[in-house]
C-alpha cells in the first residue's frame, strides 16, 4: 500500500497543470480574401491603413494569414473576412514571413449594429464586396445593406 502511494506521488509531481493541455479549436483550411485594418486615426482616413491578405486557415479562435509582401504590423489589428461580412479584432501571436498567426479577440458582424467608432469597417467591407460583385453572404442581404448606406 505504501508502494502505491509513492507511485501516485511521483506521477502527481510530474503532472502538468490542466491549462497546459488546452486544445485549440479545429481549423478549417480556406482560400479566403481578407483585409487587415489598423491605424490610430492620425495618419489615415477613418483611422485605418489596409493591407490585403489571404486567409489560409480559420477557426473560432483565430486564423493563419499570409501576405504577399513583408510588412511590419502592429500587435493588434482587425481582420475583415470579406466573403462573410465579419471583422475580428485580433492579436498577432506569431509571424514567419509570409505567414502570421492571429488570435481573435472580438468578432464584429458587419451586417449588424456596430460601435460608432467602427462604422468605417462596414464602409470598407461594402466597398470591397461591391468590387467582387456583391458575392458575399446572400446577395439579397448585401444589396439591401448597400441600398441603406
Amino acid at each position: 500500500m505504501g508502494e502505491t502511494m509513492r507511485v501516485s506521488a511521483s506521477v502527481d509531481r510530474y503532472a502538468a497543470p490542466a491549462a497546459t493541455f488546452r486544445t485549440r479549436p479545429p481549423r478549417k483550411t480556406t482560400f479566403l480574401a481578407g483585409k487587415l485594418v489598423y491605424g490610430d486615426g492620425l495618419a489615415a482616413p477613418d483611422g485605418a491603413f489596409t493591407l490585403d491578405c489571404a486567409i489560409r486557415d480559420i477557426s473560432e479562435g483565430g486564423a493563419k494569414i499570409s501576405l504577399s509582401q513583408q510588412q511590419s504590423l502592429p500587435p493588434e489589428l482587425y481582420l475583415v473576412v470579406i466573403k462573410y461580412g465579419i471583422a475580428y479584432r485580433a492579436q498577432i501571436t506569431w509571424q514567419k514571413y509570409p505567414a502570421r498567426g492571429l488570435k481573435f479577440l472580438t468578432p464584429y458582424y458587419l451586417t449588424g449594429a456596430l460601435p460608432a467608432d467602427l462604422a468605417f469597417l462596414r464602409r470598407l467591407w461594402m466597398e470591397l464586396a461591391a468590387r467582387d460583385g456583391g458575392d458575399t453572404l446572400e446577395n439579397g442581404r448585401f444589396r439591401r445593406l448597400a441600398a441603406q448606406n
